[in-house]
């Protein structure tokens, strides 16, 4: 989560890739870096088009979107770099068809609210009583996007009554499950969001504890069934299959085992090991060049339609 954006200055895929170009239509499309600045430009063949790149967003494990900067405005490249492809391809939400104006080839423009929840998930320490302070951005999610302001908790642990300190310090761990995955839905999306912004199909599948509160052993009251039962925020994500097999075998009976007060769930019929490769099927989301893990906990059936 550190990483959920950087600075053009420390940005490795810029700087392993100092030229990236993407041709669309009558434009071409080009990223160079330039020392510790990237420009994005936009070409017409008679005019071009260009603005600073101001901050690289995601990982790039899947993909990497930049925001530019022209005339005081904040825009949405058009185009992201998708590690798949080691190329540009449209920024998912972009239309296929080319722009009408050479201008719009930059991509698009960022609402002040759309900003405030875009940078609040992806960088930390600019929000100053609900607003986004573009001047105190620090990339990537630190402890504060979580526990909130450490420096009131260092404050109260230093002159005030310690029994007291902990109103200012948030532990998401301790919340009611349901709490949970609302809370990490505020970056990855809650149900509330998904049906409010009404993202129906197989774009959905990025969302996670959407697609998990779908899943037939979800219950709001269960610890077992919330984000943080299988993930660690303060780990990197595992990406062994096998890993997550306790977490499964915490609600269901493993097949040489009996019914426990806690395992309650039957044993799964066909396997034994790796249960979320046949559980929760990896989706090819078209246009990201990625397929993400469908945290729809079912049984899968071959060739059914993706279930929404």
């Amino acid at each position: 989560m550190r990483l959920a954006a950087t600075d053009v200055a420390d940005c490795d895929i810029l700087q392993t890739n100092p030229l990236i170009t993407y041709r669309e239509g009558p434009y071409t499309i080009r990223i160079q870096r330039n020392g510790a600045t990237a420009l994005y430009s936009a070409t017409d063949g008679h005019t071009s088009v260009s603005a600073p790149i101001r901050w690289a967003f995601g990982l790039g494990s899947a993909g990497q979107t930049y925001i530019l900067e022209r005339n005081g405005i904040l825009y949405e490249s058009r185009v992201s770099y998708y590690k798949e492809t080691s190329q540009l391809d449209l920024t998912i939400g972009h239309a296929r068809e080319p722009r009408s104006s050479l201008p719009q080839e930059l991509g698009r423009a960022i609402s002040e609210a759309e900003l405030t929840k875009c940078f609040s998930c992806h960088t930390s320490e600019d929000m100053i009583k609900g607003r986004l302070i573009l001047g105190s951005v620090h990339p990537g999610v630190t402890c504060e996007n979580c526990h909130g302001p450490g420096n009131d908790h260092a404050v109260d642990m230093e002159y005030s009554d310690r029994s007291n300190a902990g109103r200012t310090i948030l532990n998401p761990g301790r919340l009611a499950p349901s709490d949970i995955n609302d809370f990490c839905g505020r970056c990855h999306r809650s149900t509330r969001d998904v049906l409010a912004a009404n993202i129906r199909d197989v774009r959905n599948v990025r969302f996670q504890p959407y697609r998990l509160e779908n899943s037939r052993c979800y219950d709001p009251a269960d610890a077992r069934i919330t984000c943080l039962a299988c993930h660690n925020p303060h780990q990197n994500l595992l990406t062994d299959a096998g890993a997550y097999d306790a977490k499964c075998l915490a609600c269901h009976m493993a097949q040489d085992g009996k019914r426990t007060a806690r395992q309650t769930a039957p044993a799964c019929k066909v396997g034994t090991q790796n249960c979320v490769n046949c559980h929760m099927p990896k989706v090819d989301l078209p246009g990201a060049h990625f397929a993400f893990t469908d945290h729809y906990i079912r049984i899968v059936h071959p060739g059914e339609p993706y279930p929404d």
